[in-house]
């Protein structure tokens, strides 16, 4: 994500389904580690 783009981060942000899908991506990113014994 590039750094001087505030308006376009704004805009994911406030993004309901971007907020949705980050906790997807992160839930899945925590099952990796729990099934690699992490």
């Amino acid at each position: 994500m590039p750094g001087g783009d505030h308006h376009g981060i704004a805009v994911i942000t406030r993004s309901s389904t971007w907020t949705r899908s980050m906790r997807v991506v992160s839930m899945l990113q925590v099952g990796k580690l729990v099934s690699n014994g992490y």
